[in-house]
């Protein structure tokens, strides 16, 4: 995962939404009035509901992640076998930069909530359009972190999986006789 990927993705995503919004003016009152009554409730509730959520499932899936896969000496002979390729790598790197993440959504979206109630009540449509692509942007980290989150799970998957067989491999007897 590089580092600022996310970041420059949610940039990119909220200006291309700006632009587009700054520049259509849809329905018969313009973007002002379908935000108004539409968008704006919607849009604070949901992202104040996100960053709330968000904000609790961080610490469960660090820690449980922690404990699960980047303590395991699978996944601690996997970094000591890519730190010949690469010795900056750390043990728990990734773990860091998920956290940061998801600390970030947390922020992106309780930021997208608050923008709601104050940026949200100007009566302009850059205004307005503003307050969306916050949200566009914020949707987007939010995606960001969920795809990062799944990637580890896919890890603790493959864990689970190679400490199974493991198993099994150990359990089962050879037969010192032939067929």
């Amino acid at each position: 995962m590089r580092k600022y990927a996310p970041a420059i993705i949610a940039l990119a995503g909220g200006a291309i939404a700006f632009g587009v919004l700054s520049y259509f003016n849809p329905g018969d009152g313009g973007l002002y009035c379908v935000y108004d009554s539409k968008l704006r409730t919607p849009l604070f509730t949901g992202f104040l509901t996100i960053g709330g959520f968000l904000l609790t499932l961080k610490t469960f899936v660090l820690i449980k992640l922690k404990e699960e896969v980047y303590e395991s000496p699978w996944y601690r002979d996997k970094i000591d076998r890519n730190r010949k390729l690469n010795p900056k790598l750390t043990l728990y790197g990734p773990l860091n930069r998920l956290g940061s993440l998801l600390i970030f959504c947390v922020f992106a979206a309780l930021s997208t909530a608050v923008a709601q109630l104050s940026v949200g009540f100007i009566p302009n449509r850059f205004a307005s359009a503003f307050c969306i692509s916050l949200a566009v942007g914020s949707l987007i980290l939010v995606f960001c972190a969920w795809f990062y989150i799944w990637r580890n799970l896919t890890y603790w998957f493959e864990l689970l999986h190679n400490t199974d067989a493991k198993r099994t491999a150990e359990s089962t007897p050879v037969s010192t006789t032939g067929p």
